[in-house]
């Protein structure tokens, strides 16, 4: 496979943290500009996270890590929307974007949105993969797709200037004087970075796990605690990283790292490849543990592993199996488990509700409240459609079958919207199977 040519060194840092440019065949070369965007959706907390590295850009409610000059903060998709279209209007600011590398968690089409599902999520749904870093599938992220390109269209010079959409690298050499846009997703990152553990001992939001004394209830955050956070650090050079615990920055953290890696300038040596296709990538560190190497390779789609290999220090609830006290009465969460048993199920029939589906991707609270509270995997009956699974994820409840399945099913023209919703009387269900409970961790 190819090896990603660049025209940069790597950078450096002098004593006071200050990013330093490095000599070059006797000229001297900048660090390249590197930025990560994990994109979230809550309105009740600042859920985007954003970080930085070898420049100068500004933003407010950061963290610093270490001498090298990594700072994440974490703002509101409207707020960080507001302060990327500050920089792109600030002159000195603007030139530092044209040259940044900028990783972003979300799905990210090289020429127009994305549009449809695509071979890399199916992929890490399956197979070696399942069950340990799913995606969420394009068809059922409506508003996760629309948040993505929200943020690409502040990133992008105006049309005047020459260039509506940013530069999407998913292959061959990274250029070197523009702004180039890339995915990677968080997860997949870190649980690449760990053995393929057991799936039964994984977290999900039902199946919390006490880690260190933290409660954890999802996946990435269980890698990290567990001992990828190591491997971040040490590509980051900034030891403190290790004890950052907030999801959105962790996510921040993660796409900073893909981003030094994918220039060329991480601090360990580290490199980058392009996992996928061509309907879409993500971006992931070359060295991954050994153990997902073979299930690896036939995904390359540019660049080539890392075979070393990573021996990472791992904590003990890694091999342990989840006991049922490891999460106190204190700490659980302050929502209804469907899995405690027919005392739900009996309250649950007694009150049916509305389900409302205002567009073909995912479900949302805001136009479906009875779904504050509850969690993981919600199984509702409708007359005429039978049973409905909704599976709780970041951009939203995914559906199966999807909205549009059940518009056409009713006769219900499609699209769907706010001011013309499809709604449908429905009961929730019993508590999931034994075989479903497995399936959604």
């Amino acid at each position: 496979m190819d090896s990603f040519p660049t025209e940069r060194t790597r950078a450096h840092e002098d004593a006071t943290g200050r990013i330093a440019a490095e000599e070059k065949g006797g000229a001297l070369v900048s660090p390249q500009p590197v930025i990560g965007i994990d994109i979230g959706f809550s309105r009740a907390k600042r859920s985007c996270g954003l970080g930085v590295m070898h420049c100068s850009l500004p933003f407010q409610s950061q963290r610093c890590y270490g001498k090298a000059g990594v700072r994440v903060g974490t703002l509101r998709l409207a707020e960080l929307e507001s302060q990327l279209r500050a920089w792109r209007a600030t002159p000195e600011h603007a030139r530092e974007l044209d040259k940044a590398v900028v990783i972003i968690d979300g799905p990210v089409g090289q020429e127009t949105p994305c549009a449809g599902n695509r071979a890399v999520d199916q992929w890490f749904s399956s197979g070696a993969f399942r069950l340990h870093c799913p995606p969420y599938q394009v068809e059922q992220s409506a508003e996760f797709v629309s948040a993505t390109e929200r943020v690409i269209e502040a990133l992008a010079r105006k049309p005047s200037e020459g260039c509506s959409r940013p530069f999407v690298w998913m292959q061959g050499p990274l250029p070197s004087r523009r702004i180039v846009i890339a995915e990677t997703n968080p997860t997949v990152v870190l649980a690449m970075l760990m053995p393929r553990g057991k799936p039964e001992y994984l977290v999900s939001r039902s199946k919390p796990r006490n880690v260190g004394g933290r409660v954890v209830r999802s996946k990435s955050d269980w890698y990290w605690a567990c001992g990828a956070r190591f491997s971040i650090a040490s590509a980051l050079n900034a030891d403190d990283v290790v004890n950052e615990t907030d999801h959105d920055r962790i996510a921040a953290l993660v796409c900073l790292t893909v981003g030094e890696q994918l220039s060329g300038q991480a601090l360990d040596g580290g490199s980058a490849v392009a996992i996928g296709g061509r309907d879409g990538v993500y971006v992931l560190p070359s060295r991954c543990h050994a153990d997902w190497q073979d299930a690896l390779e036939p995904m390359i789609y540019y660049g080539a592993l890392d075979r070393r290999g990573i021996d990472v220090p791992f904590a003990p609830e890694w091999n342990t199996p989840p006991k049922v006290e490891e999460v106190s009465d204190g700490n659980k969460p302050p929502r209804v488990d469907l899995e405690e048993g027919p005392r739900q199920e009996q309250t649950a029939q007694a009150n049916p509700h509305l389900l409302r589906l205002t567009d073909t991707g995912a479900l949302h609270a805001t136009a479906n409240p009875w779904l504050r509270g509850l969690s993981g995997t919600v199984i509702v009956l409708a007359t005429k459609i039978g049973r409905i699974v909704l599976t709780e994820g970041a951009a939203g409840w995914k559906l199966q079958p999807t909205a549009a399945t059940i518009a056409r099913a009713l006769g219900f023209p499609l699209p769907l919207s706010k001011a013309r919703p499809l709604e449908i009387a429905i009961k929730l269900g019993r508590s999931t199977t034994p075989e479903e409970h497995r399936l959604r961790a």
